[in-house]
């Protein structure tokens, strides 16, 4: 019901829009499944192993934006295989690079330098740390030159990509152990390039994209007050068990001196009676 619902709410009220509509599709469980795979009117590009694993219903443009040697590796199962079989098909195959001479024509590199060219008067035209910005500026790119029929983009929609900023790495938590978290801001930054082109953009509220806790300067409500002086709490009772374990740690020191002084004498003195 609820896929149903989304896919009524990025139709535009009844009224046929002119220009192609694509939904980018991640992995992200929470709304993948909320993309538009009924309605014929959406291409669906999907990105890595979506395909290979079944993950949806149904598809229309492939990327692997990685080194191809490395869905060779066992870990991915026969997704090198099923790729080249996809090439022989009529469906586009984006790959990093060229395809290997006994591909299928369905496969080809994607086009850098004429995504390059298309934007070179932007700041961040090489800002693309991930296969979804490289998606969103392709699309972009071809609602701009008008490829490959001569239509524009009217709809984008972001479905399975949520980009978590915070995530735990080896347990550790933090910006920096997060691969998402480095990635959001280009994906961000694509999708406000998307819209500056009169693209509408849809993304579904399960995602962290452009959420944010509140516009800037109204952070500090009654909410935040109480929050902030619970962690305030927190911290000074962190502190004050940090400093009894310090007291702890500094008395088993001195009780683990005063036990191997007692173990010391008693050798002393057994060797003394021996003699």
């Amino acid at each position: 019901m609820e896929a149903v619902q989304a896919e009524n709410r990025i139709e535009s009220n009844g009224q046929k829009k002119t220009g192609r509509k694509i939904a980018l599709i991640g992995k992200a469980p929470s709304s993948v499944h909320l993309a538009p795979y009924a309605n014929p009117e959406w291409e669906i590009w999907i990105l890595n192993t979506l395909g290979y694993l079944n993950e949806i219903p149904r598809w229309d443009r492939q990327f692997e934006l990685h080194d191809i040697e490395l869905t060779k590796d066992k870990a991915y199962g026969q997704y090198n295989q099923w790729l080249q079989e996809q090439s022989k098909g009529t469906r586009p195959v984006i790959l990093r690079d060229a395809p290997p001479e006994d591909w299928g024509t369905a496969a080809c590199g994607f086009p850098y330098d004429a995504v390059f060219r298309t934007f070179s008067h932007l700041a961040g035209r090489k800002y693309l740390t991930n296969t979804v910005s490289l998606m969103i500026a392709l699309a972009v790119h071809e609602h701009i030159t008008k490829h490959p029929n001569g239509e524009p983009i009217a709809e984008l929609g972001l479905f399975g990509i949520d980009m978590a900023q915070h995530a735990l790495k080896q347990g550790h938590a933090g910006w920096f152990t997060s691969e998402y978290a480095r990635q959001r801001p280009s994906v961000e930054y694509w999708v406000g390039i998307a819209e500056g082109y009169g693209i509408k953009v849809h993304i579904p509220k399960q995602s962290d994209i452009l959420k944010c806790h509140c516009i800037y300067g109204f952070h500090t409500d009654q909410m935040w007050k109480k929050a902030n002086a619970r962690r305030n709490e927190l911290q000074q009772r962190i502190a004050q068990a940090q400093q009894v374990e310090q007291q702890k740690h500094d008395e088993a020191v001195f009780l683990s001196g005063a036990l191997e002084a007692m173990n010391y004498d008693d050798q002393r003195f057994f060797a003394e009676e021996q003699e």
